[in-house]
């Protein structure tokens, strides 16, 4: 009785300790996994080639799964889709070339308190359903707008409502937004979609008095080097309609698209009318 009891002992202080080394041994492994938690959205680039483009999309989430989670907006899928499905297709034209123009980590800042989005259409058929949809932080539905294609290829803004504005003290959780082209009315498993995250953060006043002072090229160059790639590209956009042959304009349109790795053949299609 005394052996096996000193046995029983003897296996319970071997279990424990051998639980407080495991503990230990895994406790710097447990925190590096946190840190790549939290640089999700600047390393999901690397993941696949490029998600600014379409394809074949995912399919929508149960609602009530939706309801069930409280989850909180995660780093989107694409801002190009993959390819689309053989014979699946719906939609007469190549998944690939619908493009978000947005980073390579999919997440556009912004001080404007409605932003506008900017995407390559390519020759997309006259009268095709297209849904432009919003979340919150939350992960809670707040916008959603369908229109329908004008059959013209080209760069097409489309302007988001007004987001919570943010203080200086604040830091924002990005919103998350769709673009899905609607290939099949009766399974939206085949809708072609980019997504990205739009984050709004505040102006600073050193930054804004700066930008007032500045000829539109100068602000072009402050927004680049404050991270504010909405401002810069909407701002590149309205000198290009404004001046559509001015080398310097185009010369910057140029440079902004490949400083993302997107195809400079976008550089050269027309802008649509808003």
């Amino acid at each position: 009785m005394f052996k096996k009891t000193l046995l029983t002992k003897t296996a319970t202080i071997w279990g424990i300790t051998s639980l407080i080394t495991l503990l230990i041994w895994n406790f710097p492994v447990l925190s590096q996994d946190q840190k790549s938690s939290d640089n999700q959205s600047d390393s999901l680039a690397d993941v696949t080639p490029d998600r600014r483009r379409g394809g074949a999309s995912r399919r929508i989430q149960n609602t009530q799964e939706r309801t069930n989670k409280n989850e909180t907006v995660e780093a989107p899928q694409r801002r190009k889709p993959a390819a689309g499905r053989p014979n699946d297709n719906y939609c007469d034209f190549d998944p690939q070339k619908l493009t978000a123009l947005i980073p390579r980590n999919l997440v556009s800042t912004t001080v404007n308190p409605q932003p506008t989005l900017l995407f390559f259409i390519p020759g997309i058929a006259k009268g095709t359903d297209l849904e432009l949809v919003l979340r919150s932080p939350n992960d809670e539905l707040i916008y959603k707008k369908e229109f329908q294609s004008k059959g013209q290829r080209g760069i097409m803004n489309l302007q988001l409502p007004p987001l919570i504005s943010v203080s200086p003290q604040v830091n924002a959780t990005p919103y998350h937004w769709y673009l899905s082209v609607i290939c099949n009315h009766s399974d939206r498993a085949y809708d072609i979609v980019v997504e990205g995250l739009i984050k709004p953060v505040s102006l600073n006043p050193t930054l804004a008095e700066k930008i007032a002072q500045a000829t539109p090229t100068e602000q072009i160059k402050l927004y680049q080097d404050y991270n504010l790639w909405n401002e810069t590209l909407n701002l590149l956009v309205s000198l290009k309609r404004s001046r559509p042959q001015d080398p310097t304009v185009i010369g910057l349109w140029e440079k902004l698209l490949e400083s993302v790795d997107l195809d400079q053949t976008i550089a050269q299609q027309p802008l649509l009318n808003p």
